[in-house]
């Protein structure tokens, strides 16, 4: 992933606040529920950890 990191840092800046705008507003309640909330929220932690490719808690 260190060839992306400019690209998605850029892309994250770009449309991170439209994307923080519209999800803030939606009512996640009527579309999950707490518990699969922390299912997904955990499933994107063990996402994200296989997508880097050094070991936890080390500099690159």
């Amino acid at each position: 992933m260190k060839g992306w990191r400019t690209i998605v840092v850029g892309l994250g800046i770009a449309i991170g606040p439209a994307a923080l705008g519209y999800l803030g507003d939606v009512d996640w309640a009527s579309y999950v529920g707490p518990t699969t909330a922390f299912f997904i929220s955990g499933a994107i932690t063990v996402f994200m950890r296989f997508v880097t490719n050094t070991p936890v808690g080390q500099k690159y």
